[in-house]
């Protein structure tokens, strides 16, 4: 919920400053541009690598104890590597977003 609500903030003020610059972007607004794009690229990035991190840890932990207990993982247990892998993933989109309110709102 904190991600939807921020984004739509986020989105909704750089949306108010494009306008308003209009045909003739100043200096502090392009510097603006280029972080939201360079924003997006190093969460993209983030996400990846937190999402493969997660799923590698979690399918090496529910191999391990499918070996050691003899049996296949739960419906429980794939939820919660499933939503671990989904955290890790949302986590940096989360983090830049909380980041960019606090930033855009002063």
């Amino acid at each position: 919920m904190e991600l939807m609500q921020g984004s739509a903030t986020v989105i909704a003020t750089r949306t108010a400053a494009m306008a308003k610059a209009g045909a003739h972007p100043s200096a502090a607004h392009d510097r603006e541009m280029k972080r939201m794009v360079d924003e997006k690229v190093d969460a993209s990035a983030a996400s990846l690598a937190g999402m493969a991190f997660s799923a590698a840890a979690s399918c090496q932990s529910l191999w391990l104890g499918s070996l050691w207990g003899g049996r296949a993982p739960t419906a429980a247990q794939l939820q919660r590597a499933t939503t671990r892998v989904l955290g890790a993933g949302l986590a940096p989109y989360q983090k830049t977003v909380r980041n960019n309110v606090k930033r855009l709102r002063k």
